[in-house]
């Protein structure tokens, strides 16, 4: 019998082949002639040590390979990669350490035809010689280096040895198992916390107890350097979570948060947590912060001045991305960031963040503004030309008394550019049916109570209604409120309006623009809306204070009882301002059934000039001004500017009608002013060519220019077409210059207006359709214009 000893790699060729006539065999033919072996080994010796052996194979038939096992065999040595296979198949065999010092063991191999055909079994023995004396440690790294961290802690490594061993280490900082028996050991090494800064070495040698000559040794290398987490965040919008990998070593672990100034915002103690729900988190719930977020596992051994960072993990906590700059704003991409700006608003470094709408929202009754009046929008929102459509919904004022994309915009707040089609807010006393607060109430579709910037908004088809008795209420397209400034916003078509039964004990202010205007409107216009209401009820603003409103026009048909009038419905507070307005719609003072009116003012540009120092300056109305009957009216003034130049420091100036007024009952009305009040006043620079339409049974003082006259105000420069009122005003002054009526052709010649100051340089005459003077700064529009 040959024996052939096999080396780790060392490759046995097994060669099945068959006799064959001629270079063409059919395999599969039934007169293929049974195969035999080319060789005639039939065992294989190997050492005792673990090993890794080929067998190559050449057939012509499909063939299995198997390892049969003596029935006292303790283990299954003999690994083989392939069991069949057809043609040329390289077969690798792996054997494990045969541990014995003194036993030899055997297994055979058998290679046969697969399925039994044709009729071919070739087995052959192989035997592992039993070991000599060794040591090995299974993990360490072929250098023979084994690393460890620089945490106090232990690892225990497997050591096979065929003898009794001892161990010892060359550091004290490193201890080790001390002895053991042969077979396989688990082999301890206990280490110490290296607080040393660097990498620290030490050899551990292990020795046969009977085998001098057998020694064993390696290299244990402790790093300075703690290991550090790799932190991943999933973020979706109903997700907000970290997870990182577990640091050995670690006692506990915290969740640096960092703003997008780099400053820690605060540390959120996990313990020994390897995953963190962060949007359950009190730091992102309250929150303590919100928006562009820069997140850090920071892992601590016990030695709390040893610790790792991972890498900053940058994500957005509150919105679908960006960091709220002005080149990366916050991006809305869905509804759960639109709400989340109200929570996003109440953190500081986001005072003054830049957001950006990439969605459509869809909006219903449910949707609670952003932010509140008390506590405003503080940011720059960017609507993206996005238009909010079809958003209907209906308002309880005694639950909550503002409705609006946006409770409150604060004073570093800015919103512009987006649209609003097709939308409603129809305000219902709630079934409890409690009182409703004055205090910051407002109902709108962009802001309720605004001290910040509105621009470059548009309003289509946008309506608001009230039921009878919800009261007090102040609603404007734009803004409920408006301390802050609108400028270049429109709105079109809608209605807005009070209660159907108009009471006169329910408070509703109401504007185009804004229901109350404490700031600024400017470049703004109200095209073919309707409004209806009783006091205070304005074209552009219903009621002013400190109001300044500036560039802007209405062609809207404005309905009132008390106080109201084409662009402010009456001033109130501080003084207010009306420059470059104008009024081109229909102005219509009603009376509901059963709500006598009693004193009533109604103005194209003013209803009321109520308050010290207020100012009407280069406006005019080419609108129409209809006075209804009364059944009990008293105080009822009308102008074709304003209703009553009342306080003192009161000026119009520059300014003209050309509208007309169509009265009934009884009125103070005049073509500039229903009346001049005993107070301090200065008209100036005025004309009126209106027409005074008389209708049957009208009363009271009616006039081209001034209904009615009271003291010695200024009046300068003021002419009146006669044109259905009985003359100029009832009396002239002292204070009366260069003014009364003028013909036609007068009023339409350019010397007529050579005593006026600053003439050429405000007013113009532009030809075409209107051939009297023109403000330069405020193009004549006809009646129904915009």
């Amino acid at each position: 019998m040959k024996k052939i000893i096999l080396k780790p790699l060392l490759l046995v060729v097994l060669l099945l082949t068959l006799c064959y006539c001629s270079e063409e065999v059919d395999f599969y033919s039934s007169s293929t002639e049974t195969p035999i072996v080319g060789i005639d080994d039939n065992e294989l010796e190997l050492t005792g040590k673990k090993e890794a052996s080929k067998i190559f194979i050449k057939s012509n038939f499909w063939w299995k390979a198997s390892v049969i096992y003596p029935s006292a065999a303790e283990e299954e040595w003999i690994q083989l990669d392939s069991t069949r296979g057809y043609g040329n198949i390289e077969i690798n065999v792996t054997t494990t350490r045969n541990y014995s010092l003194s036993n030899d063991r055997t297994a055979t191999i058998v290679i046969e035809a697969d399925a039994g055909e044709p009729a071919f079994r070739k087995e052959f023995t192989v035997v592992q010689k039993s070991s000599l004396p060794y040591i090995e440690v299974v993990e360490i790294e072929n250098d023979g280096t084994y690393m460890i961290p620089l945490i106090n802690s232990n690892t225990i490594l497997e050591l096979m040895s065929n003898d009794e061993w001892t161990a010892e280490s060359d550091q004290e900082w490193i201890r080790v198992t001390a002895a053991g028996i042969n077979g396989k050991n688990s082999f301890a090494l206990n280490y110490d916390f290296n607080e040393t800064g660097v990498t620290r070495l030490a050899t551990v040698t292990i020795r046969a107890a009977n085998a001098k000559n057998i020694v064993y040794s390696f290299k244990v290398s402790q790093s300075a350097i703690f290991d550090k987490a790799v932190l991943t965040v999933d973020r979706s919008p109903n997700t907000f979570k970290a997870s990182w990998n577990g640091v050995i070593g670690a006692q506990n672990y915290f969740i640096d948060v960092y703003d997008i100034n780099e400053q820690l915002v605060g540390s959120i103690d996990v313990g020994v947590n390897t995953e963190w729900d962060l949007a359950s988190d009190p730091l992102f719930k309250t929150p303590i912060h919100a928006g562009y977020t820069k997140l850090v596992v920071r892992s601590v051994t016990e030695n709390v001045n040893i610790f790792s960072e991972s890498d900053q993990v940058e994500v957005n906590s509150h919105f679908t991305s960006g960091k709220g700059t002005e080149s990366d704003p916050y991006i809305i991409g869905e509804m759960e960031s639109l709400l989340n700006i109200t929570d996003a608003n109440k953190v500081a470094v986001n005072q003054g963040a830049h957001y950006k709408l990439g969605f459509t929202p869809t909006l219903n009754s449910d949707f609670i503004p952003i932010c509140t009046p008390e506590n405003g929008f503080n940011g720059i929102f960017d609507g993206n030309g996005i238009t909010i459509q079809n958003w209907s919904r209906i308002a309880h004022p005694d639950e909550r008394n503002f409705s609006a994309l946006f409770g409150g915009i604060g004073s570093q707040g800015k919103v512009h550019n987006i649209k609003f089609k097709d939308c409603t807010i129809k305000i219902e006393l709630s079934p409890a049916s409690g009182k409703i607060s004055k205090t910051n109430n407002g109902f709108s579709f962009v802001a309720a109570v605004s001290r910040g910037e509105i621009h470059d908004i548009t309003l289509t088809n946008c309506s608001i209604s009230t039921e009878a008795g919800a009261s007090p209420i102040i609603a404007g397209t734009i803004a409920g409120i408006n301390y802050g400034s609108i400028i270049n916003c429109k709105t079109t078509g809608g209605v807005l309006s009070a209660a159907p039964d108009r009471n006169k004990s329910d408070e509703f202010e109401c504007g185009g623009i804004a229901g109350n205007n404490n700031g600024l409107i400017d470049r703004c216009l109200n095209d073919k809306t309707e409004i209806i209401g009783m006091s205070y009820v304005g074209g552009i603003a219903g009621k002013c204070s400190g109001s300044t409103i500036s560039n802007t026009g209405t062609n809207a048909k404005v309905t009132g009882n008390y106080y109201f009038g084409g662009i402010g419905g009456y001033t109130d507070g501080t003084a207010s301002s009306f420059s470059n307005c104008f009024f081109s719609g229909t102005l219509v003072m009603d009376e509901p059934t059963g709500q006598s009116r009693g004193a009533a003012y109604m103005g194209g540009i003013v209803g009321r000039m109520y308050r010290d120092n207020d100012l009407i300056e280069n406006c005019f109305v080419s609108g129409d001004l209809i006075v209804g009957v009364s059944s009990s009216s008293s105080n009822v003034r009308v102008g074709g500017l304003t209703s009553q130049v009342y306080r003192n420091g009161n000026t119009v100036i520059n300014s003209y009608f050309c509208g007309s007024i169509q009265a009934s009952g009884k009125v103070d009305l005049g073509g500039i002013a229903g009346l001049m009040d005993n107070k301090t006043s200065l008209v100036e620079n005025c004309y009126s060519t209106g027409k005074i339409i008389r209708n049957e049974g009208v009363t009271g003082n009616i006039y081209d220019a001034f209904g009615s006259m009271t003291a010695n105000p200024v009046i300068k420069n003021v002419f009146a077409l006669s044109n259905g009122g009985v003359a100029f005003s009832p009396s002239i002054t002292s204070n009366t210059t260069n003014s009364g009526t003028r013909s036609d052709a007068e009023l339409k010649d350019p010397n007529s207006y050579l005593e006026w100051n600053n003439f050429a340089s405000i007013w113009e005459f532009k030809g075409g359709n209107y051939a009297f003077p023109s403000l330069k700064n405020n193009p004549h529009k006809g009646k129904g214009e915009l």
